[in-house]
């Protein structure tokens, strides 16, 4: 067999060799100089072009190779000894070259496995030959592969949390063999709630902001996320059924003093009616308005709660003003946004609630028949657990996305471990890892909860930790003109997310010395890689909703039409016409061609109708085959 060589040594393939298609490196570098001097040929002057012919004249180095040879004593093939080798000789020969075949054989080196097949390679003077009496050449198409291609997914990077947290993340993951990322965010969240309304951080004159956190993460069905939102939020649900014991115990006290108290009342109103002494009148009145405030303090005592997992925005101001302006809303369902996006109004949405809690905004609030709820300020925390169809819901809701309801959370969608995981070899959590971790919780949320004060305490960046936080910050303002310009509304916020995380990560590694310790500049830093991380699925979020890349989708309609339509040939043109597929231009649509090419759903040819050369898109017939047809190929 002859081969061109182009000086391109060690790149010859022969029929014996055909599974091993990939180049060593000095074999790619030598492919790239003569795809160098292949670009210098196609610049030549149209006078070297023959009229009406697609090729080039242009003489190249042709070395005559012989594969083997027979011993004629055994009949066994045998190689070449280097006499032999020697022989063989390298000619100047003037050849047909033409660009547009001669540039796909040198892709197909570079990048073996894409586009044409190998014999058609393999086959190259045959098919040159073909291709100057046809204008086409002869290829084989061949198997349509799945357009299942993913957006890469960033690890969770549970070494940014404390320790006793990033233990307990790993081990619970372990144990119930789940992501990380489901059981670390979920974490956070709740750390979030345990300090919110206690402590606020401030990274620079007039930029304060609290530390709750609205997180969702993403899961299938059958992902476990119950089992994790389960052991994760225990230490929560424990503290809040012994303050519902405590209320129980004193209740009925509670109730017979109130009683009591409404009975004074009556009667000292009755006496004041009747006493015609004005001293003795100042008097009742005194007792009347000492009374009336000791029925209120009854009227308000109320069971405790410190989270909710279903509400209405009218009834989480109520429990946030019950509970000092702070709440935990926490479930492993997404029936919140269902309420929220009008399942009781009508579809009217009622965000006030949602979007003052993340901020801490003040709301005075008047309903007729309701008592008016006045909030100096009101501090709200999210964990959720919901599946991809939530997602879709939230991010196809046109009010949710600019009144920036989508925008205050944080997203994760793990990579799932379904089909993978095994139970029988996975290690149990550790008794102490799992104790220290509820211990930890319990404990920093009680000393928050019997220590509130009026006024959150104030932490600050400084010296070092200031000018990271500045740089990161910086970071990601640039990245809002780059890769997250059409996520500008969450990526605005990133900021302060990343510095909401700073002072979550702060208290929880110093819950005993949180106001002596000065946030560090290592703290800063693993804020970052959360606030990095969270950023990627945001992308994916926002793209898509199901971390599949958006190019593949737009893949995916258009095979969907060509094959709906049984269109076997089309143009860019054509194809734009009868769906744009999102895109303005006809010429838009050449990227994702480009991919369904390298698929196998199609390939470029080149037409003439006699006026001008166009570009025309056949596409596989394997496309309209029925499933029983593609069982019988196989």
């Amino acid at each position: 067999m002859t081969f061109i060589d182009t000086n391109i040594k060690g790149v010859t393939m022969n029929n014996d060799d055909t599974n091993n298609r990939a180049l060593q490196p000095e074999q790619a570098k030598a492919l790239e100089e003569s795809l160098e001097k292949i670009n210098e040929a196609l610049a030549v002057e149209e006078k070297d072009r023959e009229p009406g012919k697609p090729y080039i004249k242009h003489t190249h180095r042709v070395t005559s190779v012989t594969i083997g040879a027979i011993d004629p004593e055994t009949g066994e093939d045998r190689a070449l000894t280097k006499e032999e080798q020697a022989a063989q000789t390298t000619v100047d020969e003037t050849v047909r070259y033409y660009p547009d075949f001669r540039l796909k054989w040198g892709e197909f080196l570079c990048d073996p496995g894409k586009g044409w097949a190998l014999e058609d390679y393999e086959h190259y003077e045959e098919r040159m030959k073909e291709y100057a009496e046809t204008g086409t050449v002869r290829t084989e198409w061949g198997r349509l592969s799945p357009l299942t291609e993913e957006i890469e997914r960033p690890a969770f990077p549970v070494n940014a949390l404390p320790p006793v947290y990033a233990r307990y993340t790993e081990a619970l993951a372990e144990s119930l063999q789940v992501p990380v990322d489901m059981v670390g965010v979920s974490v956070l969240a709740l750390l979030g709630g345990c300090l919110q309304k206690r402590y606020e951080i401030s990274a620079k004159d007039k930029f304060t902001v609290p530390l709750g956190l609205y997180t969702l993460v993403v899961a299938d069905p059958g992902e476990r996320k119950s089992s994790v939102y389960d052991e994760v939020v225990r230490p929560i649900k424990d503290y809040e059924q012994k303050l519902w014991k405590e209320y129980q115990k004193h209740q009925f006290d509670d109730e017979l003093e109130q009683e009591l108290a409404e009975e004074a009342f009556k009667t000292a109103k009755s006496q004041y009616k009747r006493c015609k002494d004005a001293s003795e009148r100042e008097a009742l009145k005194e007792t009347m308005l000492e009374l009336k405030e000791k029925i209120a303090f009854f009227q308000k005592k109320c069971p405790p709660c410190l989270y909710m997992d279903d509400t209405t925005n009218a009834a989480l101001e109520q429990e946030l003003a019950r509970n000092g302006g702070r709440m935990i809303i926490m479930s492993d369902e997404g029936d919140l946004f269902a309420n929220m996006m009008g399942l009781y109004t009508g579809g009217q949405h009622t965000l006030g609630a949602l979007l003052k809690g993340h901020t801490g905004g003040s709301s005075k609030t008047h309903r007729v028949g309701r008592d008016p709820v006045l909030l100096s300020a009101s501090n709200l925390s999210i964990l959720l657990m919901v599946q991809p169809i939530i997602i879709d819901t939230i991010m196809g809701d046109m009010v949710m996305r600019g009144r920036g309801m989508n925008a205050r959370f944080l997203y994760t969608m793990p990579k799932t471990k379904v089909g993978d995981r095994n139970i029988e070899t996975a290690r149990a959590m550790d008794p102490k890892i799992d104790a220290d971790y509820y211990n930890a919780v319990y404990s920093l949320y009680a000393d928050n909860y019997i220590t509130l004060e009026p006024k959150p305490k104030q932490l600050e960046l400084k010296d070092s930790a200031q000018m990271a936080y500045m740089a990161y910050e910086t970071l990601f303002e640039r990245r809002l003109k780059g890769d997250m310009k059409d996520i500008r509304d969450w990526g605005s916020k990133l900021g302060g997310e990343m510095l909401r995380l700073v002072g979550i990560l702060h208290c929880a590694a110093h819950p005993d010395a949180i106001m002596e310790t000065p946030v560090s500049h290592e703290t800063v830093d693993k804020a970052y890689k959360l606030a990095k991380y969270f950023s990627e699925y945001a992308r994916i979020i926002y793209s898509q909703g199901t971390g599949e890349d958006p190019n593949m989708a737009v893949c995916k309609r258009i095979v969907t039409l060509l094959k709906a339509q049984g269109i076997e040939r089309f143009t860019r043109r054509e194809l734009h016409r009868i769906s744009s597929f999102g895109q303005k231009k006809a010429e838009d649509l050449e990227p994702y061609l480009n991919i369904l090419e390298d698929y196998g759903y199609c390939r470029q040819q080149e037409m003439t109708n006699g006026k001008r050369t166009f570009t025309e898109y056949h596409v596989n017939p394997a496309l309209f085959k029925t499933s029983t047809e593609e069982a019988q190929d196989f």
